[in-house]
């Protein structure tokens, strides 16, 4: 009898351990399957080896894991979130119509140049036309669960100032054009050249060497700090509107920059600072679900 007993034991631990390994994880009782899983991990596996090859994959990070265990947890993380938006859509009435779906399937294949080629990254990413709407299907509906919580926040002029006195520093941006030359020689005589009354944007569509920059006057548009180098930056950001800066060399080159217009009040940034205050209530909505649900994970960083 008690041979019985251990065997019969035995035996449903190993149809527990069996349940278990069936499911990647689990979300509030409801399955994510390792097959599910795995088939969205190969998908961004396969893309990831493309780019960078096979070796990146064993590649070990400043985290002390692999580019593959930060994938795979990357991808279980996604399929997490994306069930746990998917059931808060479902309570709030949020559903994604099949105009919506493909209008944004159309997007997709307008960026890939057509039917064709749409066809051929599927082939040649191995991923599944079925995998592959799927997936638009969930960010459609991520970006309508987004756009229903954020109209729904009420946030007083006081709170948005408030926010932006806290962050100040990260809304301001300057507008800037520049020109890109060899030596520090034909930066002079360049901003030589523009103090006698040629405009910086016939210099720069005559002699920088950013072409790209060079056919719209030298114009970059907007930036904030930190997207360029600090030598770049700290010159940018201590023009006035109008101002030419004195050459400054970088790595490739010398530039001249001319500042076209600053923002630096909360007026002129305050779209800015709604948007990035909503993003930010946005992101504490999906912490506070994420900590609310049972959440249970049954795959490990690597295979």
């Amino acid at each position: 009898m008690r041979k019985i007993l251990i065997l019969l034991t035995v035996a449903i631990i190993l149809v527990a351990c069996q349940q278990i390994n069936e499911n990647a994880a689990t979300v509030n009782g409801e399955e994510i399957t390792l097959e599910e899983f795995e088939s969205q991990y190969e998908i961004y596996r396969g893309i990831n080896v493309k780019k960078y090859g096979e070796e990146s994959l064993s590649k070990v990070q400043e985290d002390g894991l692999t580019i593959e265990q930060s994938l795979r947890r990357s991808v279980i993380d996604k399929m997490i979130l994306d069930k746990l938006i998917e059931r808060d859509c479902e309570e709030k009435g949020i559903y994604v119509s099949d105009e919506e779906y493909k209008e944004d399937l159309d997007t997709y294949i307008k960026k890939l140049s057509g039917e064709e080629n749409y066809r051929r990254f599927l082939s040649e990413n191995n991923i599944s036309e079925e995998s592959f709407e799927n997936n638009i299907r969930k960010e459609v509906l991520a970006e309508k669960h987004k756009q229903s919580i954020e109209d729904s926040l009420s946030i007083s002029n006081e709170e948005l100032r408030t926010f932006f006195e806290d962050y100040k520093y990260e809304f301001e941006k300057v507008d800037i054009s520049y020109i890109l030359v060899k030596s520090k020689e034909e930066a002079e005589k360049i901003i030589n050249r523009y103090k006698s009354g040629t405009s910086f944007e016939d210099l720069a569509i005559l002699e920088s060497l950013d072409k790209v920059t060079a056919v719209n006057g030298g114009q970059i548009g907007f930036i904030k700090r930190g997207e360029y180098p600090s030598e770049f930056e700290l010159a940018a950001f201590a023009l006035e509107e109008g101002d030419v800066s004195d050459p400054i060399e970088m790595e490739i080159g010398y530039y001249i920059l001319k500042l076209n217009e600053k923002l630096m009040d909360f007026e002129d940034l305050k779209d800015d600072v709604l948007a990035r205050l909503k993003d930010s209530k946005y992101r504490d909505y999906i912490a506070q679900l994420t900590e609310n649900a049972d959440i249970k994970i049954f795959v490990g960083d690597s295979k």
